[in-house]
């Protein structure tokens, strides 16, 4: 496109110059906001420096690309089993880190990116979740060489709920199953526990020390904590988390029974929109549908404060069932045209087709969730202090 450039940011001071243009252009995603980003760039493991990419047109920037480069994994799993982990350097582009991208700034911004594997000799070019059919996912998928360009790659939904301004106008959306589910698991719990009941709210970086606490205590006896998700510990996690308190953004809910913690949710409300985050709950309630309570009490408290519901990616029942619709993403790799990136593309396409091919057998056979629960009652099972 003529009258076109793109220059870098390279470093953190370079980074913080750009806060005037970052915020003109309006970032939705709290993983594209200037401040979360300085956060990762500072604290992230694995991170070198800052690739922030500025597309000016005549003079004028237009879209910005929030990366950084970084030491990084390329995980490929069959089912929950990572099978494949080569290191790699990597220039990875943020969640919703594409800024001010249309039909005339995509394809230099995305040639800029690209070019950045030979100029800078990294290995790989890491776009996180783009939209399906965008712009710049139809270059990704098609314009590198077939050496070079992701195959198979897994197509995610990602699920939002409106959130109107009474909980009665949420309820009233969702199926009429759903509602009698939410309503008699509400009563049971309630009935069993009665003023044993407690749910609280967490916001305020005071409050961080006892949240945590009492979330941890509950997620050492969850599947997530079994696959070394959910809540890590990290100095990242822990970073984000006191910016977010700091800011007015973070929301931790805490379902208490008889005093104990029981089950945890957190979150961030960012420009109207509540991104959910880690959660978990005892499996000993498993009963109980204490996930379920916790979203409904959430829920409750965010009607007055947010438009959005943001899940995230992934195919969980309880997303379907408690939101109003979704769309496809996928995280695309473009690889360097060198010989140990090549290879690793190849090994990785292999794993692909061999995870989706078990995984449409098991699908065919109606035995694909069975696997899955029975894969997390493993990881349970396995988990220090789970309950058996």
């Amino acid at each position: 496109m003529s009258g076109t450039s793109v220059t870098v940011a390279r470093t953190i001071e370079a980074v913080e110059e750009l806060r005037d243009t970052w915020e003109a252009l309006l970032p939705e995603r709290l993983t594209a906001d200037l401040d979360y980003h300085l956060t990762v760039l500072r604290y992230g493991r694995g991170v070198i420096r800052p690739h922030v990419a500025v597309l000016e047109r005549d003079g004028s920037p237009t879209a910005l690309a929030v990366g950084r480069v970084e030491e990084a994994e390329l995980t490929a799993r069959i089912g929950y089993k990572a099978v494949l982990r080569p290191r790699v350097r990597a220039l990875t582009i943020a969640q919703g880190g594409l800024l001010g991208i249309d039909g005339e700034t995509a394809e230099p911004l995305f040639a800029a990116l690209s070019g950045a594997l030979a100029e800078d000799g990294l290995d790989v070019l890491r776009l996180r979740l783009l939209e399906v059919g965008g712009s710049v996912h139809e270059l990704a998928r098609t314009r590198p060489g077939l050496l070079v360009r992701q195959h198979l790659g897994a197509q995610v939904e990602r699920w939002r709920a409106r959130i109107p301004a009474t909980f009665d106008e949420y309820l009233g959306a969702r199926s009429s199953k759903t509602r009698s589910n939410v309503k008699r698991y509400g009563r049971r719990l309630e009935e069993r526990y009665g003023e044993g009941v407690e749910f609280k709210v967490f916001r305020r970086p005071a409050e961080l020390e006892e949240l945590m606490r009492d979330t941890a205590a509950v997620h050492v006896k969850t599947y997530q904590h079994g696959m070394g998700a959910g809540l890590t510990g990290g100095e990242l996690e822990r970073r984000l988390r006191e910016l977010a308190a700091e800011r007015g953004w973070f929301r931790g809910f805490v379902l208490y029974l008889d005093g104990m913690p029981a089950a945890f949710w957190h979150g961030t409300a960012y420009r109207r929109v509540f991104y959910t985050g880690p959660t978990g709950y005892d499996p000993a309630h498993r009963d109980l549908r204490l996930g379920t309570y916790v979203l409904v009490k959430m829920v409750e408290q965010l009607c007055a404060e947010v438009d959005w519901m943001d899940f995230g990616s992934g195919d969980a029942e309880y997303k379907r069932r408690f939101s109003d619709d979704s769309r496809l993403e996928e995280d695309v790799t473009v690889f360097a045209a060198r010989p140990r990136p090549i290879a690793i593309n190849l090994a990785q396409t292999t794993v692909r087709g061999s995870s989706q091919a078990s995984k449409a057998l098991l699908s065919r056979s109606g035995r694909l969730r069975a696997v899955r629960r029975a894969w997390r009652g493993r990881l349970v099972g396995n988990a220090p202090g789970a309950l058996t």
